[in-house]
């Protein structure tokens, strides 16, 4: 079986540190076409000196050009053979004397060809194999690496070995342990492709401000079929990477293109210099010609010292007479000359095109890479639960691409339509946002009904009021009847003792029915004194009325209320609260898009967290003491948001292709939600 290698590095260098480092991975289409597999290398440094990167840069260059120069393809025996070469010629390739070398150089050479690894390493470069959800230190021991060194021989070792799919290798120096446990390096680079797991290890060292020096590469290996492709692919490099690797094939030819392009550009000034400098010389010689004769008539040179002045149209027909002594030869160089002229200008414009179109395509790249990269980053939060960060990466990722909207070049629009896509895709898994499927409704509202108040749900069926009658909807099969009738305009209802329903509207009376069925008991709504109900809810039998002003109660005896009490024990604000709920506790929603906690008349501390949008002021709220969770249904966005009773969003239901969601009610054990429209009725498991 074929196998393929998806790989990248992690590196991040500490200013204050006391060293330097190079770390090099083959290009794919280097290590294809060699059939030697692919090259990784880490060199690294302690020395503060100036040359060593120029040092570093040498001997990775060297050794790379050495290895996939190697006659044989087999890559044991051409990794071995670099190595003999690094150890004769390392002092003479940097400049170093042995004594230098030994204590300041730690070095790593592996290869992977096919499913085959061979490496070597010296000092405090390590390798480790991640298989079966364990991981392998596979360098043996630093006091093993430096006994197998033999004198004036810094990679004397070969490890070699079979990789298997699946098997993830990583390459570092051991400091990246001092950071992470070893669990959530070994979770990050199972669940995460190479260039994901890099960008997650290197966001999050970057954001708690590590000060250390990391060289690290991770390479996975995977079988060519599409599956395994598809779910180990990496994003494309990104600006996280650094500058210090090899350009792709791609960007050297442009580099190439440039280079030849300026170098005509010179070659063209300077042969227009030199033609131009060759006709002002032929100019003078026929002037200096035409004005030495001393036998002409006093009336020439007079007109000869007015042409002089550069008065009148003497001046231009004196000069056209000097044209007229120019032969053939001279007439073709001028047209040259022009047509020369005429290139360089056109061939500066090229250039001056060219650079623009390429300081512009360099700013697209970076904005679609920063992007890329930050997507890599929530995925990996994600994975680790962490939503803030996710979502404080989401907010600077739409940044990038609100600017890159701005642009209206091809490039621009080419690269923020792919992009938005991934955007969009990341931004559903943020705040977890789904649609419903609108073509597979659990029933239809019958068209001659006008769905009037909200559901409620008694003994596993559904009750809402349209019109004058009271339907039922059977929550097994989707049956819809109508059980009674009742006085049109009862927009609200609600659930009295889990067996009678309460309809009410925007008068003072309250209808009660028994499951929904017989004739409906009128009751006296109790309003309070010097203000209006805008929404009650009954708990316990006692009814809680959300005021403009205040909150209020009121107790049920003899069959009916009582005068309802202020029930407030502080001093809140309840004005642009639209609904209230009560479970115990007392919830109402959402002035100024927010739900708010009370409880024994005094307000908790509540915040919802994970809100893609906030809420809007027409909000209502379900909930009860049997259930674990709060269903809020936003009629201004139709949208229902659900969270536990803690605060955290866990689903957002657009309902941007439905009609009109009039409320959302879950069953007794949360396990299916039922959402009534105006006109469906839709089943969403929970």
């Amino acid at each position: 079986m074929n196998y393929q290698t998806k790989a990248d590095k992690l590196t991040i260098k500490n200013p204050k540190g006391g060293g330097c480092s190079h770390v090099y991975i083959a290009p794919t289409d280097l290590s294809l076409g060699s059939g030697l597999g692919q090259l990784f290398i880490i060199a690294e440094i302690k020395s503060k000196e100036k040359k060593v990167p120029a040092i570093l840069n040498q001997i990775v260059q060297e050794l790379s050009e050495y290895y996939y120069h190697s006659p044989t393809k087999n890559s044991e025996a051409a990794l071995e053979t670099t190595c003999q070469y690094f150890n004769e010629n390392i002092m003479e390739i940097s400049q170093k004397n042995w004594q230098w070398l030994k204590e300041r150089i730690n070095m790593l050479m592996a290869t992977i060809q096919e499913n085959r690894l061979a490496l070597s390493s010296y000092n405090n470069m390590r390798a480790w194999l991640v298989r079966d959800g364990k991981i392998h230190d596979i360098s043996g021991s630093e006091s093993e690496n430096k006994k197998a060194v033999t004198p004036k021989k810094i990679m004397s070792q070969i490890i070699s070995g079979q990789l298997e799919k699946d098997d993830i290798v990583m390459f570092s120096n051991a400091t990246i342990f001092d950071y992470f446990a070893e669990d959530k390096i070994k979770k990050t680079i199972t669940t995460l492709a190479p260039t994901q797991a890099c960008a997650f290890l290197k966001n999050t060292l970057v954001d708690y401000k590590v000060a250390a020096d990391f060289s690290t590469i991770v390479a996975k290996i995977i079988s060519p079929n599409k599956n395994d492709r598809e779910t180990a692919e990496a994003a494309p490099v990104n600006i996280l990477q650094g500058f210090d690797s090899p350009g792709t094939l791609q960007q050297r030819e442009r580099g190439s293109l440039a280079q030849t392009v300026q170098k005509i550009a010179l070659e063209i000034k300077s042969a227009v210099n030199s033609a131009w400098q060759y006709v002002i010389k032929k100019i003078k010689d026929l002037s200096a010609q035409k004005f030495k004769s001393k036998e002409a008539p006093e009336k020439d040179k007079e007109e000869t010292h007015t042409a002089n002045l550069g008065f009148g149209k003497d001046r231009f027909a004196t000069q056209g007479n000097w044209l007229k002594k120019f032969g053939a030869k001279e007439y073709r160089l001028v047209i040259f000359i022009i047509i020369i002229a005429l290139a360089f200008v056109g061939s500066l414009k090229i250039i001056s095109n060219k650079r623009a179109e390429s300081a512009e395509n360099k700013k697209i790249e970076l904005a679609a890479n920063e992007i890329k990269d930050k997507i890599n980053s929530i995925e990996a939060a994600l994975i680790y639960k962490d939503e803030n960060k996710a979502q404080e990466l989401f907010q600077e990722v739409q940044g990038i691409l609100a600017e890159l909207g701005k642009d209206d070049s091809e490039g621009a629009k080419a690269a923020y339509n792919e992009l938005s896509g991934q955007i969009e895709a990341a931004k559903n898994k943020i705040y977890r946002l789904e649609k419903i499927n609108k073509d597979a409704p659990f029933t239809q509202i019958p068209e001659n009904v006008t769905v009037g108040s909200n559901a409620v749900i008694i003994e596993g069926n559904l009750y809402f009021a349209g019109g004058e009658g009271v339907y039922k909807i059977n929550t097994k099969d989707g049956s819809i009847s109508q059980t009674t009738s009742v006085a049109a305009g009862l927009g609200k209802a609600t659930v009295f003792d889990n067996r009678q329903l309460v309809l009410y509207g925007d008068g003072a009376e309250m209808f009660f029915l028994d499951k929904g069925q017989g004739a409906p008991q009128k009751k006296i709504l109790p309003a309070p004194a010097n203000d209006k109900v805008v929404s009650t809810n009954i708990y316990n039998k006692k009814l809680y009325i959300l005021g403009e002003k205040n909150i209020y109660s009121a107790n049920y005896n003899n069959n009916n209320y009582e005068t309802p009490a202020a029930w407030l024990k502080q001093e809140v604000s309840v004005s642009g609260n639209t609904a209230i709920m009560v479970d115990g506790n007392v919830w109402i929603s959402s002035a100024n898009g927010e739900v708010s906690k009370l409880f024994k008349g005094k307000k908790e501390n509540f915040n919802l967290a994970g809100l893609y949008e906030p809420l809007s002021s027409q909000t209502t709220i379900y909930t009860n003491d049997a259930l674990n969770l709060l269903y809020l249904v936003d009629k201004e966005k139709n949208r229902i948001t659900i969270a536990d009773k803690q605060g955290k969003v866990r689903r957002q239901i657009l309902g941007d292709n439905l009609d009109k969601i009039i409320s959302a009610i879950p069953s007794a054990n949360e396990k299916e939600l039922y959402i009534l429209t105006e006109k469906f009725v839709y089943k969403l498991g929970l």
